[in-house]
């Protein structure tokens, strides 16, 4: 039978192998004092191209929510209120390059065997059965591609808001298998409104459980 030593360790690998279900950011924010308003808001691609996008109303619905949960007012941009909102929140999102991991991991087979041997006991010959395990540990490789995920948000006063300065600029960088951002899209958001808006400059590390699988 295995060691208590490679009982542990079969452990610690099935334990990592089953906690990989999560979406680990970058997150970094830059904001003024502005920010502290809480008005009406409406979400806007940054890509005007997008606005018809039936793919960009499902992240910005999932934006909508979160802005909600800190306290902003969110109009429909798709509303005739949103032309009058305080604020405007710029959604970008893209999915570039694309990295190759390579990863190890140990793989232990068993053996089991006996042998018999002959001591001498007093006049007689005495035999023994004695059992053996053996066990060989292998290192497997294996290569996977990473997608660099990238999201964007910027915060602007509504008048002429291509014209306005900024008042909170976010950004988010989570590197996973999927070469698509839609299955990690509200994991990463709410990495970005972990601590939210976060201090000015200071890239954290949020790492997010995922209920699907890893990505």
């Amino acid at each position: 039978m295995p060691s208590p030593s490679h009982l542990a360790l079969i452990g610690l690998v099935s334990l990592v192998l089953s906690g990989c279900n999560s979406v680990t950011s970058n997150v970094i924010s830059f904001h003024e004092n502005q920010l502290e308003h809480r008005g009406s808001i409406s979400v806007q691609p940054a890509d005007p191209a997008l606005r018809d996008s039936l793919e960009f109303d499902h992240h910005r619905f999932m934006l909508e929510h979160f802005l909600s949960l800190e306290g902003y007012r969110v109009i429909d941009s798709h509303q005739p209120g949103a032309a009058q909102t305080d604020l405007v929140a710029l959604l970008d999102y893209e999915v570039e390059g694309v990295q190759t991991e390579v990863r190890s991991y140990p793989h232990f087979s068993y053996g089991f065997g006996s042998y018999r041997g002959s001591n001498s006991v007093h006049f007689g010959t005495h035999w023994d059965r004695h059992d053996w395990i053996t066990h060989q540990s292998m290192a497997h490789a294996s290569a996977q591609n990473r997608f660099n995920r990238i999201l964007r948000l910027q915060i602007r006063a509504n008048s002429d808001a291509s014209d306005n300065p900024p008042i909170y600029e976010g950004r988010v960088q989570s590197l996973g298998r999927c070469s698509n951002i839609t299955p990690v899209f509200n994991a990463m958001l709410k990495a970005l409104f972990t601590d939210f808006p976060g201090q000015p400059g200071q890239n954290r590390k949020v790492k997010i459980e995922s209920n699907g699988d890893s990505c």
